[in-house]
């Protein structure tokens, strides 16, 4: 399906490549590495420069998100601050939701134009912006009144659909009010679980629940019920790396496993083989609106571009 080419923010050499984003179109993009630096690239990864959301530093690096429309963006460091940009990555400012302290910031999403952000902290607590970073409030899951693993969250593109999922023995909760108020959702019944990621298409219509050493679950009614997907067959894999856009296109990374694409929302599969056949620990492969282009992260390998030619045909002539 996708042709890859490695690319090289870095250098040619392996790196633990971790947060990795990109616009909507394709054009900017985010990488970076877990213990290193972000690079930000403005020509879909033809060209790389270091951005320092926190100087001349190396930083632990946890998730970045880049808005669709590509006018601002957030990243976070695990053992360190939460910073945003009004210009898709290329500057960037400390923001403290939780005070002048370095916390363990693990999950960060934002809507179609980055006004809605939403970062959330591991063993803490869950914090809503909705004037690009601004300004912070905490938010409650419902029934959650402790600190607890988030690990996962996601918004839609409208800022209305919020997921939130708890990581080592937890719920998953959506709100489809920006987080005025949220409701457990029950993907493998009344049983806790280890959410590490969320994501959905921009509209909402279809919701995608990552466990971390099991499974991968969809819902196309808000929460209500949900599918279980099975990229690898029946059996269960650590899922981190994923992305999906509107047009059906979904793609899902196995830390030490594969990574699989479909373009049906999960209903078919194919192996994707960007560092040939073997497992390879996938921790980030966001996706363009049009599902032409793809960035595949390997924690502890090397960085690739994904190019789908007859997708992006498709979608210039539609």
């Amino acid at each position: 399906m996708f042709t890859w080419t490695e690319t090289q923010p870095a250098g040619a050499a392996n790196f633990g490549w971790q947060a990795c984003s990109m616009s909507g179109d394709g054009a900017k993009m985010l990488a970076a590495i877990s213990v290193g630096r972000v690079y930000f690239s403005s020509n879909s990864g033809a060209s790389w420069t270091e951005t320092q959301p926190a100087g001349a530093v190396d930083k632990t690096w946890a998730i970045a998100q880049i808005s669709n429309d590509g006018t601002h963006a957030i990243i976070c460091a695990s053992t360190g601050r939460l910073y945003t940009s009004a210009d898709g990555g290329s500057s960037w400012t400390e923001r403290q939701p939780a005070g002048a302290a370095d916390k363990e910031w693990v999950s960060v999403s934002c809507d179609d134009d980055g006004s809605v952000m939403v970062a959330a902290i591991f063993n803490g607590r869950v914090w809503l912006s909705t004037d690009s970073g601004v300004n912070w409030s905490e938010i409650y899951p419902t029934g959650v009144a402790e600190n607890k693993n988030f690990d996962g969250v996601w918004v839609s593109g409208n800022g209305a659909t919020i997921l939130v999922g708890c990581n080592g023995a937890g719920r998953l909760y959506i709100s489809t009010n920006t987080g005025s108020s949220f409701a457990e959702t029950q993907p493998k019944g009344n049983f806790d679980g280890s959410w590490n990621r969320t994501n959905g298409t921009r509209n909402a219509e279809h919701l995608y629940a990552f466990e971390y050493g099991k499974r991968i679950w969809t819902s196309t009614n808000s929460g209500s019920s949900w599918t279980e997907l099975r990229p690898a067959g029946d059996f269960d894999k650590s899922w981190v790396g994923n992305g999906c856009n509107s047009s059906g296109f979904l793609l899902a990374g196995a830390y030490t496993g594969r990574l699989y694409a479909s373009t049906n929302y999960g209903g078919y599969w194919v192996e994707e083989q960007p560092a040939g056949a073997a497992d390879k620990s996938w921790s980030a492969a966001p996706i363009s609106n049009s599902g032409g282009n793809v960035l595949a992260a390997h924690n502890g390998g090397r960085l690739w571009l994904g190019i789908n030619p007859l997708s992006n045909a498709l979608f210039m002539f539609t």
